[in-house]
């Protein structure tokens, strides 16, 4: 670990040499820590079989939402949950489209039947419309058997459709049938096939724009628009970023278990200014990994990842100078360092590998009250 701090003199450098020793070595324990972590077997879900299935026990998952706009999205899901029109959820990658959809069909008279999936983008288009329509056993599909397709898979239940917009003209004028008629065709086959599906859409696209430039039908683009509902992004509803942390958090807590009691202020400070161009899926992402690092019970910044930290990725203006980022590291230190010694100045100044002096001298500068910390359990 270094710093380039070109012409510093002297005394400056010595003044944060113990502080990038004890950032040295909290990288290198926690590298350690990520690498067993990683190494360590743990439950994956399961590669997607080549027959689809349907999904197990979709929208039992409690939705969490604090913000209006949110709110209001899960007002327009019940709503649409009691009809059998089309559905299309906009909105950016990540923001949870695929969730919503699942909601829907925990909460329509169809929910006791498949909900199935299929991501548009996929799968080379000759294999979608397979997928999508089935095939008929003969020489016109060239296929020694026949396969039912997802609209028969899901008979009476709800077909989800992500990255819509990524389906060839002849697989969308296929689902207009579908729309209109009730009917798919396999491939190779020369029979209608009645089915009873409702198709919930997902895009991040601007179909319309799609459309103007004939790259969608505009009869699926209206059947579609009938219900449509926008998800905002994560940065635009920054109520819901803590809840969802903590959600996340206590998930993976019980999955590697572990007794992660909450998030420390610091780290809330740092999610609450993040941009979040990933939306939700960066969000889970963020806290499997805390999760993963953390074993104090407190989620710290030093547990999230060092994007979080960047100018870059966040639209709430500059970053902290190094002198705020040092103080605020140093905070967290001393703080995590007290509730393991139960506020014994000496034990946290040992743990710390620093003389008393220095640690009672950053303890008053920082207005940090050691006594609070003395019926704390040991971490």
């Amino acid at each position: 670990v270094s710093v380039d701090i070109p012409k510093a003199p002297p005394v400056f450098l010595e003044a944060h040499c113990d502080f990038l020793a004890v950032v040295a070595a909290l990288v290198g324990s926690l590298s350690v820590r990520l690498r067993d972590e990683l190494t360590r077997p743990r439950r994956r879900p399961a590669a997607l079989p080549a027959e689809p299935v349907p999904s197990r026990e979709p929208g039992t998952e409690i939705p969490v939402a604090v913000s209006k706009s949110m709110r209001l999205v899960l007002r327009q899901v019940t709503q649409a949950a009691t009809s059998n029109t089309p559905v299309l959820f906009r909105g950016e990658e990540g923001t949870g489209k695929e969730f919503l959809a699942t909601q829907l069909h925990a909460q329509s008279g169809r929910r006791q039947k498949p909900f199935l999936r299929l991501g548009c983008g996929s799968e080379p288009p000759e294999v979608a419309e397979e997928t999508l329509f089935g095939v008929q056993k003969g020489e016109a599909s060239e296929s020694t058997r026949s396969k039912r397709g997802l609209f028969e898979l899901a008979q009476g239940g709800t077909l989800f459709l992500d990255d819509i917009e990524e389906l060839p003209p002849q697989i969308q004028k296929g689902l207009v049938r579908v729309l209109h008629e009730g009917t798919v065709q396999r491939k190779g086959g020369t029979e209608p096939i009645h089915v009873d599906v409702r198709i919930v859409a997902a895009t991040s696209a601007s179909l319309g724009e799609l459309m103007a430039r004939g790259e969608f039908l505009e009869d699926l683009y209206y059947d579609l628009g009938v219900l449509p509902i926008y998800i905002p992004a994560l940065r635009d509803r920054a109520g819901d970023i803590l809840p969802l942390a903590e959600h996340f958090l206590a998930g993976y807590s019980r999955e590697l278990g572990k007794p992660l009691r909450r998030i420390s202020t610091p780290a809330i400070d740092l999610l609450n200014q993040y941009h979040w161009p990933g939306n939700v899926r960066e969000l889970a992402s963020c806290m499997e990994r805390a999760a993963m690092l953390c074993d104090e019970g407190v989620v710290r910044t030093y547990h999230l990842p060092p994007t979080l930290q960047t100018a870059e990725s966040s639209n709430t203006g500059p970053s902290l100078s190094f002198g705020e980022a040092v103080a605020k590291f140093e905070q967290e230190l001393l703080v995590e360092a007290l509730k393991k010694a139960r506020g014994n100045m000496f034990q946290a100044a040992r743990d710390l590998r620093e003389s008393y002096r220095v640690v009672n001298y950053k303890v008053k500068k920082y207005g940090i009250d050691p006594k609070r910390f003395t019926m704390g359990r040991r971490g």
